[in-house]
């Protein structure tokens, strides 16, 4: 809303990340992912180009699973308390499935999205994270709130294991490109990006985030 937001589209097109307070950023997020094509570990294959643009968001892919969905289902009326019975019955959230959840929905920060589709999702969370966590009292209830919003709205996200690392012991994280490196590169904020944008793909991947949840 201090953005201008909805009225405003001065931001429309601004990719805007979402972070936890507890994530290190270590290199910058790109925009153009088709240089990492071959690189980077995505949960459903990707095709070239991958371009975060309108209608293609993407985010870290966290281990929640697909069973919120049924659960977050079933009090649609109560989560979306706005919301009229039409509105809540016509809502795509309701046709999506846990397998869907697991392969569009099953993320976490960092998020990442143009400013038109943020909007439309964070105003949608901000609605529902409350009503879901008393629904749910889990500790990933604002995840699956995230979640519920962005299939609420339509938007499918890519899921990435490549932006994030946390204990060194969880599997689905970016950890394999970590250990194939020196601890001299691994500490290189340069990357060979710019020369794989050139040759259009190659590019080695590294994770952008520490997330520092794990102890």
């Amino acid at each position: 809303h201090a953005l201008g937001s909805p009225k405003s589209t001065e931001h429309d097109d601004i990719i805007f990340v979402v972070l936890d307070p507890d994530q290190l950023v270590t290199r910058p997020i790109e925009i153009d992912y088709t240089p990492y094509i071959d690189s980077m570990d995505w949960v459903t294959p990707q095709q070239s180009p991958l371009l975060i643009s309108h209608g293609h968001p993407a985010s870290q892919q966290y281990l929640m699973g697909g069973n919120w969905v049924n659960m977050i289902q079933k009090n649609l009326t109560k989560i979306f308390e706005t919301m009229s019975d039409d509105e809540a019955a016509s809502s795509p959230l309701l046709s999506i499935t846990a397998e869907d959840a697991v392969e569009y929905y099953n993320g976490g920060p960092p998020y990442i999205a143009p400013g038109r589709d943020m909007y439309l999702i964070v105003s949608t969370w901000a609605q529902i994270a409350i009503p879901v966590y008393n629904l749910t009292d889990n500790f990933l209830s604002e995840m699956f709130a995230y979640s519920a919003a962005s299939a609420h709205v339509g938007l499918k996200h890519h899921l990435s294991r490549s932006f994030m690392v946390s204990h060194a012991r969880i599997k689905g994280e970016a950890w394999r490109w970590v250990d194939a490196k020196s601890g001299s590169e691994v500490c290189n904020t340069r990357t060979n990006y710019a020369d794989a944008v050139k040759a259009s793909r190659g590019a080695e991947y590294l994770p952008n985030v520490i997330h520092f949840c794990q102890r």
